[in-house]
């Protein structure tokens, strides 16, 4: 199995111990490097919605603890 090389610890060891030796779990970097950086329209939208849904909620939250 392929991992995310971003991928924290407890993901790669949880992975390779419910393998339970199955499955040889190796970093993934050559897929997920080649295919990070190209977008279609449809997922750059999709991100930019995140990152404005994302900001609401810091705005949310700054107002709410601006508050106290």
């Amino acid at each position: 199995m392929a991992v995310d090389p971003a991928a924290r610890v407890f993901v790669l060891a949880g992975l390779a111990a419910a393998a339970g030796g199955s499955w040889e779990v190796v970093s993934g970097a050559p897929i997920v490097e080649s295919t990070r950086g190209i977008k279609s329209a449809h997922e750059i939208e999709i991100m930019r919605f995140a990152n404005e849904v994302t900001l609401q909620a810091y705005e949310a939250a700054f107002t709410t603890l601006s508050r106290v």
